[in-house]
């Protein structure tokens, strides 16, 4: 990979295009994560930290957890190289066995702890972080702090090399009734709502740990048509029509058709692949 072999150059124009093609309408969450990878591969990220930590705030549906899988794909070769861990599932003191090892029990080959000792260079995603136990933020605040984690069995991950996501829907939920992507109204969505939201919810010692805080916007209707032209590309790449010698057309009437059916206020792009699978 060029971001550390020392003798290739990094392509920021060709790692733009990387996210951009995957990751749509959200432009400071690209520029971000670009900034960051080339201040990695430069060598001017703090060596005594993670190589980067964000918070990627907003409505569900909107692609914060597709760039995430963009970033990891981007550096390791394969989406399937990022831990991700549901933080929903982390809302009790006893869940930190699942991060640190089980005290009682040798076997911790599925903890954070050491998913990280066997692959140092990861990206770790942090679904939903406003859902764990305050036991479990200040575990991560260590993280964030010094990029070591020490597990119940006495070996340490090193997360120095790491490049830790967090999301939250926190203040982005729409009230009902309102209308999000095929209307032209910006007060709809507020950002200071979701900042004031990420303020009451996280303590500023915790705040001031992240390297920057992104908020997703909702998207908008010229954003969900290339969303959902890129899904049918992938969807005609499936063996059953891959492989057979069919011509596929389609009228716009057929591309409103689906985007009415695949996209709602509250979920985003998210119903665009079950839109697929069910109407094409």
């Amino acid at each position: 990979q060029s971001i550390i072999d020392d003798r290739e150059d990094l392509n920021l124009a060709e790692l733009r295009h990387h996210f951009q093609d995957r990751v749509l309408g959200q432009t400071e969450a690209v520029d971000s994560l670009i900034e960051r990878v080339a201040m990695i591969k430069a060598g001017l990220t703090d060596p005594t930290r993670p190589a980067g930590v964000f918070l990627f705030v907003g409505p569900t549906g909107t692609g914060k957890t597709e760039i995430a899988k963009t970033l990891s794909e981007f550096l390791f070769g394969s989406p399937d190289r990022m831990i991700r861990l549901d933080m929903s599932e982390f809302q009790n003191p006893e869940a930190l066995n699942n991060i640190l090892g089980d005290p009682y029990n040798k076997q911790e080959a599925s903890t954070l702890v050491a998913q990280i000792r066997k692959q140092p260079f990861s990206v770790v995603l942090l679904d939903e972080f406003e859902k764990a136990h305050f036991k479990v933020w200040d575990v991560f605040l260590q993280v964030f702090d010094d990029g070591r984690l020490t597990g119940h069995h006495g070996n340490t991950a090193d997360f120095r090399h790491s490049i830790i996501i967090l999301t939250s829907n926190l203040g982005a939920k729409l009230q009902t009734g309102e209308s999000i992507g095929f209307t032209t109204k910006s007060s709809i969505f507020s950002y200071k709502s979701v900042e004031k939201a990420i303020a009451q919810t996280f303590r500023k010692e915790f705040l001031n740990r992240l390297d920057r805080v992104i908020i997703f916007h909702p998207l908008s209707r010229s954003v969900m048509r290339e969303i959902l032209n890129n899904e049918l590309k992938k969807a005609f790449q499936r063996r059953g029509l891959r492989t057979r010698e069919w011509a596929i057309e389609w009228e716009d009437s057929a591309i409103d058709f689906l985007l009415e059916k695949g996209f709602t206020e509250d979920l985003g792009a998210r119903p665009l692949k079950r839109a697929i699978d069910r109407y094409l």
